[in-house]
């Protein structure tokens, strides 16, 4: 079966498969990273993912832990970074 929303194999013991609707959901946040963009259009992209989840039925803690990974995990595969000059400070 495909993976879309990225769960790893030794997750899937924990984390129930998604519906459809929710695997779809994970499929428009893929092709928003490929896209890539700024710091704001991630966050952008994970707000929407995580409002797609709950407006597809998914848990409000489970969703909330696909969210809190995906601002975690995510940033590498944001498609060619932000592009933009990180603060002073070096906080991006």
């Amino acid at each position: 079966m495909s993976n879309p929303c990225s769960v790893p194999a030794a997750l899937r013991l924990v984390i129930p498969q998604e519906t459809p609707a929710q695997q779809a959901v994970c499929a428009r946040h893929d092709t928003a990273y490929a896209a890539g963009g700024s710091r704001r259009d991630r966050a952008i992209a994970d707000a929407l993912f995580l409002v797609g989840l709950l407006e597809q039925g998914m848990d409000v803690d489970l969703a909330s832990r696909y969210h809190v990974a995906v601002r975690i995990f995510g940033k590498p595969f944001w498609a060619g970074g932000y592009g933009e000059q990180a603060p002073v400070g070096g906080k991006g």
